[in-house]
Parts: structure tokens; C-alpha cells; sequence
């Protein structure tokens, strides 16, 4: 039955999202849909029908399939619909489907927050503070983080720390990325796209059976696009982003005892949009006579365009053996390779001031073995040991000043600091971890579960590295004496989570729980011995959280509403400093407060009809932090790093609101083929990139986008036309802060296309 009013609950719902800059095409998209809804209603009705309910939702956040509502953690999952719906189309966009969710790229490398909780340290070795997962695997490399969506299946978002099952790097949280898996039957599908900017997107994939116990995925994309940054130097376009993915995986189950997975993904990815920043308006950067620089909204004046390529390799192979009715032992053996070439026009300007280029390369390998009971009774648990390595280096970080990009040797005349000059350095970082976890849930009742868990984390960081002058005339290198390093550390740590669960109905569950997350240890990338004394280590990061949480399901499995409140304690936040050759580093620093309220709703509002929101309020606070690094504007032009009291300062990268709302219509035809109308709506309030606010700081912004969808009558075909930010809302996607001054980049302005596509 159709509620009698279903006019009015959209108005509503319509209000609240006018309440933010940026609403008006997100209003103009829903009365499209209550225009789509009088069109449907005045023709012909087919017989009244059972009102359907949400769709169950499987996740694996305890390292085994679950329903969401029964998983007492906050976790965000997002199909590779609902990613389509709202035009994500890589990692980086993410944050538009997940509140609390910031997605920062500094550089080459993917930079992800949860509730204030990340890491904007860029070099090798910097790990980030939310992990990534592929399909249980953990990747070591930010820059390869970034990749396509297109050969997926859906992805979990595990908000809060992740210290008993996810372990080392999960302080903030972890993002899981789920792949396809075979089908039963042959399947197929593909689609082509044509968009603003001359963009161009291709995806393909087939699934289905090879033997009646072996199965097969096999999926690729393509993408590109010819940019949509005026470079006022060389003249035409650049900002332009190419990004290419294949994906295969096996499934063998000869018997119901055993499966075995072989995964394997490879991608490329280069954009280097982010980083074709323009002067912020009001700041005052260094400005050589005679050189270029751009002030104007997406615009670039570099002496040379930079660049950002990376390429991966991931591969995965996942064992199942059931040795009993009730235990199974699980393996999953991983492999990842990866390589990125970042070259930076660091003056920002057409003078050959400072350039910064690297190549980095990383190769990681894991293992894990599983021990998880399967059995129905009131206790469920899961023991296992990890073991992980990996090699981070660069060959080489490449410093320039005073003369081009691509300088010959006689264009060296000086040494540092006098320029033209290059300098490089080798850093070499190997690490080594292992751990033991052990987790169980008991029923204490029908009702009531408590669920502890245990992980005993060890590290091994390692670093080499080796300042050298390119010599003046012949460019040939040269080992500066006594600047090297060859230092090593072991970290360790208990990490837990304990959690109790009530259960007031099947459709309602509360929860509280108290977690602990540990970030490893590490070693500035660009840090070389100093007086004979070797580099210390950054410390390792301590998060304690606690949280309270809902899951409910509501109006006959109409709504799903799921809510939870938490308080951080965090300790050691590693943040950037000025390392001891003059390059930005990171440091320690004391401490933050956090806390606040994450809200996820879906609902079906009609037979048609399906709304989601979510929202994100935070409160974030350093605490110990006398000796923040900052950069302050100069009178005479550009900047200059200065320590600060930070006490009290809001964490970076972390917005007091983010909020999205989005809203599906379907329209049946007479000939049974069906319009699904799409609109979706983000908001962020903003956040520090630094910590202190000024001219680095992320004003609010917003993003709307809508699409219009026919799906022919037998479901094989489609066409979509589509459209994202669609008030043309001009905000900063990176922001950057040098000796030369402030700038940014701007996000993609208004964007539209078409999509075609069929299955079989």
C-alpha cells in the first residue's frame, strides 16, 4: 500500500536539504521525480502487489559474512550501483557516499579520514591511518590506493579502529573493496559513456561457470578525459586523467570441504589535476620578474607540467577448508607491486625556482591463516596469525633549484644552497610485521552477546638512506659525507575490542563497545644522520575509542536506520614537522579529543521510491601540541614554516558536518520497460589543512549530481544521461603550502554525459 501522502514526506526531506548552498538542482531533480510520480499515476495501475522492503545487506567486517544489522561495529557499505548512481567512479570520491568519509589526495598519494582520523604524510613508509583492503588484503601503498571502481562489487567502510581482526594501520578505520565474484550461469555485461571535457569511459565484464566446480570473473575498464585546466604557459588544456583496470578471478570448490580463490588485478592511473594549483586569492606568492603565474579559477602556470602515473599489480590467492562441521581453517596469501613517478613544479610559477621529482616503488607480500568456527551454537570465535614485508624506496627523490626540469649537466654550476643545483636522496625503508589475534562472541542470552578480542601487534622498521649533490658541469653524483642513515626499530603492541550487544527485537539492536587501534612507528623519508647521530623514529599512534551505537530496522523492513556516538582518545598523532634538511617531515604530537554522532537512514517511501541520507557531526581538538609546524604569509611574498600553540586547534581533515542525501524514483511503462530518476546531494563544512585556520583552510562546499536512467523492457539494455556537480560549485579539491606561497586546485566544474549499456 502506497502511504496517502507520500507528497508531503518529500517536501520535507526537500526542506532539509535546502538548509545548504547548493540545493536548488537538487530540488529542481526531486520535482522531476514527484512530476515522474503524477505522470505514472495518471495512466493505467497494475494490481496492487506486496510492498517490497530493503534488500539484506552482507558484510564482512569480523572476517566472516554477516548481516549488517546484526554486526555491532558502524559500518557504511555501498554497492556498485549506488556508486554509479552518484557518479563515483574511483577511491578518491568516495567521501560522497560515506559521511564521515574525507578522501584527500596530497601528491601521489591517497590520503583517507574517518571521523578526523588519517594521515596527510606523504612520503614512503608513511602509511596511512585508515587501511585499504582489496578483497581482504591489506595495501601498503598510498599512491596505489587510488584506482578504479568499475570492477567491483560493493565496499565496506569500518569506521573507528580496527585493532583485533584488521590490525596494524587501521587506527581511523578501514576501507574494504569487495570484487565480483563468479556467477552460476554465463553473464555478461558492458557499457560505453561520452561526457563534458571529451571524457570517455569503457567497462566490460563476464561471469559464469567453466566446469561444474570451477568459475570465472574476468572485468576491465577504461577511462579518460582532456582535462579542464587552462595552462596559461604553454598554452591549451591539461589536468587530463587516464585510468585503465583489469580484473580476473577463480573460484574452485570440488567438494563443499574445500574452495580456493585466485584473484588478480592490475591498474594504471594517471592524473595530475590535484596539483595544477593557482595563487589562492589574497595570499602573495614569490613572483620572479618576468615569470607567469596564475591567479584565475582553473588555471596553471608551470615551467613544466607535472606529472602523476602509477601502476599496480595486486594478486590474491584464498584457501577454505572446512576441518570440521563447525571450524574451518582459511588462508589468504597476497601480493602487491607497485611504482609511481611524481614530478612538481614546486614555485607554481613559469620560473625554474624548485621542482621536486620521484619515483617510488613499493612490493609487499602477506599472509594469513584463519582458524573461525561455523557451527550455530552460542559462541562464535575466530583465532589466526598474520605475517606481512615489505620494501618501500625511492630511486631517487630528486630536488631541483635554478634551473629547468630537464636540465643537462653543464646547467649545474653550483652546490647547495647556492643555486642551480640538484640534490637526491635514496631512502630505503623495509618493514617487517606479524601478529596474533584471537576474537569471540558469546550469547549470554537470546538476547545479549559480548564479544572480546585480543591482538598482539610486532613490527620491524628499517631505513637506509644517502644525500647526494649532483656535481657541477658533469651532473655526475656525489655521496655527501656523513649524510646517510642506517637505523632500525621494533615496535609492539596489545591491541582489544570488547563489546556487548542487546538485542530488543530481530529488527533492533544496541550496542557499546570500547576499541584500541595502533599506527606503526616510521622514520622521515628525506632524514640523514646528524653530527654522527642516526635518525630516531616517529612513535607509533594510540587510539582508544569508545562507542554506543543503534541498528534498527523499521516499518516492516521499510526503513533501516542505524545511528552511533563515539569519543576518541588519541595519542601520538604523527603530523608533519621540518626535518633537519630542510624538508617537511613529521613529528609526534601529544594528543586530540574527538567525538560525535554518525546517522545512516534508507528508506523505501513507496513501492518506487527509495531515499538514503547520512550525516556526520564532529567535534575534534589537539591536546599537547605547543609545537605545531605551520606556514605563515610573508609581507614580501610566499611563506615560511613557524611553530605555533595548537592546543585547542581543530584536527585537520576534519569537518564538523558532512551529510549526504540522495533519492531513487522508478517509472514503470506500459511496455514494461521502466525511467529510474536519480538525484544526490553531499555537503562538507569545510576543514583545516594545517593546524591553524587561514588561507589553507577548505571553505564549505557541496556537490549535486542526477541522472535519468531507460532500462529497455527485458532489463539488457540501458541509457543514461547524467550529470555531476551540477551548481558548478567552484571549490579547492588540494591545497598547497610551500616557501613560495599558497595555492589550490580546483575540483571538476560542471560535468554531463551519456551512458549506454547492456547485460545478457
Amino acid at each position: 500500500m502506497r502511504p496517502a501522502c507520500p507528497q508531503k514526506g518529500r517536501v520535507e526531506l526537500i526542506t532539509t536539504a535546502q538548509l545548504r548552498r547548493g540545493s536548488a538542482t537538487l530540488v529542481l531533480a526531486m520535482a522531476t521525480m514527484s512530476a515522474g510520480v503524477v505522470h505514472a499515476e495518471s495512466g493505467p495501475q497494475p494490481a496492487a502487489t506486496a510492498a517490497p522492503g530493503l534488500e539484506e545487506i552482507v558484510v564482512t567486517a569480523q572476517k566472516r559474512s554477516e548481516n549488517l544489522q546484526k554486526v555491532p561495529i558502524s559500518v557504511t557499505a555501498v554497492t556498485a550501483l549506488t556508486l554509479a548512481q552518484s557518479n563515483v567512479s574511483s577511491t578518491f570520491g568516495l567521501e560522497v557516499a560515506v559521511p564521515g568519509l574525507v578522501t584527500y589526495q596530497a601528491g601521489q598519494s591517497f590520503e583517507p579520514y574517518i571521523r578526523g582520523v588519517g594521515s596527510n604524510l606523504a612520503a614512503i613508509g608513511s602509511e596511512s591511518s585508515v587501511a585499504t583492503y582489496i578483497d581482504g588484503v591489506y595495501l601498503s601503498s598510498k599512491a596505489a590506493a587510488i584506482f578504479d571502481l568499475s570492477t567491483i562489487e560493493r565496499i565496506e567502510v569500518l569506521k573507528g579502529p580496527q585493532g583485533t581482526l584488521f590490525g596494524r594501520n587501521a587506527t581511523g578505520g578501514a576501507i574494504s573493496v569487495v570484487t565480483k565474484n563468479p556467477t552460476n550461469e554465463l553473464q555478461g555485461d558492458a557499457e560505453i559513456g561520452y561526457g563534458r571535457f571529451n571524457a570517455f569511459s569503457g567497462k566490460a565484464s563476464l561471469s559464469g561457470p567453466l566446469t561444474s566446480t570451477l568459475g570465472f570473473t574476468l572485468a576491465g575498464s577504461y577511462r579518460s578525459d582532456d582535462g579542464y585546466i587552462h595552462d596559461i604557459v604553454g598554452g591549451g588544456t591539461v589536468g587530463a586523467e587516464k585510468s585503465h583496470a583489469v580484473m580476473g578471478k577463480l573460484v574452485w570448490k570440488p567438494s563443499t570441504d574445500f574452495t580456493a580463490e585466485a584473484s588478480f588485478l592490475q591498474y594504471a592511473t594517471s592524473n595530475n589535476a590535484g596539483i595544477l594549483t593557482h595563487d589562492i586569492p589574497g595570499s602573495n606568492p614569490v613572483v620572479i620578474p618576468g615569470s607567469t603565474v596564475a591567479y584565475g579559477d582553473y588555471q596553471s602556470s608551470f615551467g613544466m607540467v607535472p606529472v602523476i602515473e602509477t601502476t599496480a599489480l595486486f594478486a590474491r590467492l584464498k584457501l577454505r577448508y572446512a576441518l570440521s562441521s563447525t571450524v574451518d581453517l582459511v588462508s589468504i596469501s597476497g601480493y602487491q607491486k607497485s611504482s609511481t613517478r611524481a614530478s612538481v613544479d614546486v614555485d607554481n610559477t613559469s620560473a625554474n625556482l624548485e621542482w621536486v621529482n620521484s619515483r617510488e616503488n613499493d612490493a609487499a607480500f602477506s599472509q594469513e591463516v584463519q582458524l573461525l568456527s561455523t557451527g550455530h551454537g552460542p559462541f562464535k570465535w575466530i583465532v589466526g596469525g598474520y605475517f606481512y614485508t615489505d620494501v618501500a624506496k625511492n630511486a631517487p627523490l630528486q630536488i631541483g633549484a635554478g634551473l629547468p626540469f630537464n636540465f643537462t649537466p653543464a646547467q649545474i654550476t653550483s652546490f647547495p644552497p647556492n643555486p642551480p643545483y640538484v640534490i637526491e636522496f635514496k631512502p630505503r625503508m623495509p618493514t617487517t610485521a606479524y601478529a596474533g589475534f584471537a576474537q569471540g562472541s558469546y550469547s549470554i542470552t537470546d538476547s545479549d552477546e559480548v564479544t572480546v578480542g585480543l591482538r598482539w601487534n610486532g613490527e620491524r622498521k628499517a631505513f637506509q638512506n644517502q644525500l647526494y649533490i649532483l656535481l657541477p658541469g658533469s651532473g655526475a653524483e656525489y655521496a655527501a659525507p656523513g649524510q646517510s642513515a642506517d637505523a632500525a626499530k621494533i615496535f609492539s603492541k596489545l591491541t582489544w575490542r570488547f563489546a556487548y550487544d542487546h538485542k530488543f527485537s530481530d529488527d533492533i539492536l544496541a550496542y557499546a563497545s570500547y576499541n584500541r587501534g595502533f599506527k606503526s612507528g616510521s622514520f622521515n623519508s628525506t632524514d640523514v644522520q646528524s653530527g654522527g647521530v642516526q635518525p630516531k623514529a616517529i612513535n607509533p599512534e594510540v587510539l582508544d575509542a569508545y562507542e554506543i551505537g543503534l541498528k534498527s530496522e523499521l516499518a516492516d523492513k521499510r526503513i533501516r536506520l542505524n545511528a552511533a556516538a563515539f569519543y576518541y582518545n588519541y595519542k601520538n598523532i604523527q603530523v608533519e614537522a621540518l626535518s633537519n634538511t630542510g624538508v617537511i617531515s613529521q613529528s609526534n604530537a601529544g594528543g586530540a579529543n574527538i567525538y560525535g554522532l554518525d546517522l545512516d537512514v534508507t528508506a523505501v517511501a513507496t513501492d518506487h521510491l527509495q531515499i538514503r541520507f547520512g550525516a556526520n557531526v564532529l567535534h575534534s581538538d589537539y591536546k599537547d601540541f605547543a609545537n605545531a609546524a605551520v606556514y605563515v604569509p610573508l609581507a614580501p611574498g610566499g611563506a615560511a614554516q613557524e611553530t605555533v600553540d595548537a592546543n585547542g586547534a581543530n584536527l585537520v581533515f576534519a569537518p564538523k558536518l558532512t551529510a549526504n542525501f540522495g533519492a531513487t524514483y522508478d517509472i514503470p511503462l506500459a511496455d514494461q520497460s521502466k525511467f529510474t530518476l536519480s538525484a544526490t546531494y553531499y555537503y562538507n563544512d569545510g576543514f583545516d589543512t594545517q593546524p591553524t585556520k587561514g588561507l589553507a583552510s577548505m571553505p564549505s562546499w557541496s556537490d549535486v549530481g542526477a541522472s535519468v536512467t531507460w532500462h529497455a523492457a527485458n532489463g539488457r539494455l540501458f541509457l543514461r544521461v547524467w550529470g555531476d556537480n551540477l551548481t558548478n560549485d567552484k571549490h579547492p579539491q588540494y591545497m598547497s603550502v610551500t616557501n613560495f606561497g599558497f595555492s589550490e586546485s580546483f575540483a571538476k566544474p560542471i560535468t554531463y554525459g551519456v551512458t549506454a549499456g547492456t547485460k545478457f
